[in-house]
C-alpha cells in the first residue's frame, strides 16, 4: 500500500508542476478571484504531494544530515511561505492601507515635534543653570585655594 502510494506521488509531481505553471500564467493574465477557493485547494493539494514526496525520500535516507544536505532545496520549496506571510493579493490594497496609516500617523508626528519644541527651551535653561553652578563651584574652589595660600603665608611669617 505504502509503496503504491509512493509511486503515485512520485509520478504525479511533474503533472502538478505543470498545473502550477499554468495556474500562475492564468493568474497574471486573467481575473481569477471568483475561483480563489479552488486555487487555494489546488495549492494545498500540491503542497501535500510535495510533503509526501519529501517524507518518502526521508524514509529512504539513513541519516538526517545526508537528507538535509541533499534535499535542502526541496525542504525550503515545500514550506508554504505565501500562507505564512499572508501578503495581500493586490499591491494597490497594500498601498492604500499604508497611505491611510500615514494619514493617521502624520498629525501624531507633528504633535510630537511640537512637544519637543516646547520642551527644548526648558532643557536649555537647565543646561545654562548647570553651567552656572559649575562656574560657581570653580569660583568657590579658587577662593578656598586663595584662603589656604593666605593662611600658609601668615603661618610662615
Amino acid at each position: 500500500m505504502v509503496l503504491s502510494l509512493e509511486r503515485f506521488v512520485e509520478k504525479s509531481i511533474p503533472f502538478l508542476l505543470v498545473g502550477v505553471i499554468i495556474l500562475l500564467i492564468f493568474e497574471f493574465a486573467a481575473d481569477l478571484h471568483p475561483f480563489q477557493v479552488f486555487i487555494d485547494a489546488f495549492d494545498f493539494i500540491v503542497i501535500l504531494f510535495f510533503t509526501l514526496d519529501l517524507y518518502f525520500k526521508r524514509r529512504h535516507c539513513n541519516s538526517w544530515t545526508y537528507f538535509v544536505k541533499n534535499y535542502w532545496l526541496e525542504i525550503i520549496a515545500t514550506i508554504p511561505f505565501f500562507w505564512i506571510l499572508r501578503i495581500p493579493a493586490e499591491p494597490s490594497e497594500a498601498l492604500r492601507v499604508l497611505g491611510e496609516g500615514g494619514k493617521v500617523l502624520h498629525p501624531v508626528a507633528e504633535a510630537e515635534q511640537g512637544g519637543r519644541l516646547i520642551k527644548l527651551p526648558r532643557e536649555l535653561n537647565l543646561l545654562k543653570l548647570e553651567k552656572s553652578l559649575k562656574a560657581l563651584r570653580l569660583l568657590e574652589m579658587e577662593e578656598i585655594r586663595e584662603e589656604k595660600k593666605r593662611k600658609g603665608k601668615k603661618l610662615k611669617a
